[in-house]
């Protein structure tokens, strides 16, 4: 497996340093995307909202607030920040390529396609959303990706991956197994799970119980932030 690319742990402490002298500084931008590369997401998330409160038309931020939402499993929240950004700018193909993510992990295979197709239109020589559309055409219609017990919407291995990214890999066998209750043949889906199974995979570890809470309290940080 390839390395993780270096963390410029300088700059995030120059970034974290002028974000201390200057709270209302646009460079929480910066900051929070490297939190974001670094795997820090809970930090990353609440860093681009409190930039965002600050700045509520700087849609860059919200851009990257979306893709931080969207890695840590927040849909909803990413949806409807990446929707935010479409009705003011709706030629952000960033956002709409999220979008489209966004209902193809939560089942809806046609309105991901249409999402794909409405980027193309505005960005027709995107090769990698035509290569996606052609990826997304192949899966199992919707008809088909559900087994007579039914089938969890979200058993998704994109989903699957936040709960081990999370410690969580009992929760993780459990949709890859959904999977292939589907689709037998998935590879990926086999790999993983047998991953799984042996114990290979990272172990949780003694701090599953403090990142548990860490989950928890952030995704009450994440309602209250809606209830607001």
């Amino acid at each position: 497996m390839a390395d993780s690319p270096a963390v410029d742990t300088a700059r995030i402490a120059q970034l974290e340093r002028r974000l201390n002298d200057d709270p209302g500084s646009r460079a929480f931008v910066e900051l929070a995307r490297l939190y974001h590369e670094e795997g820090r997401h809970g930090e990353a998330a609440r860093l681009c909202a409190d930039g965002v409160r600050r700045h509520p038309g700087y849609l860059s931020a919200r851009v990257l607030l979306g893709r931080i939402y969207f890695d840590m499993g927040f849909l909803e929240e990413a949806r409807e920040t990446m929707e935010f950004v479409l009705e003011r700018a709706p030629d952000n193909l960033v956002a709409r390529r999220v979008i489209a993510e966004i209902f193809l992990a939560t089942g809806n295979r046609d309105a991901a396609l249409e999402r794909y197709r409405a980027l193309l239109a505005f960005k027709p020589e995107d090769a990698s959303a035509r290569e996606r559309i052609a990826e997304i055409e192949r899966l199992p219609t919707p008809e088909g990706t559900r087994t007579a017990a039914g089938r969890s919407a979200l058993a998704t291995p994109t989903l699957a991956e936040i709960y081990m990214q999370q410690g969580m890999p009992a929760e993780a066998a459990r949709l890859y197994r959904e999977i292939l209750e589907v689709d037998p043949s998935n590879t990926e889906a086999l790999d993983r799970l047998a991953a799984i199974e042996r114990g290979t995979v990272p172990p949780i570890g003694p701090h599953r119980a403090v990142r548990n809470r860490k989950v928890e309290a952030l995704s009450a940080w994440l309602r209250a932030i809606r209830a607001g």
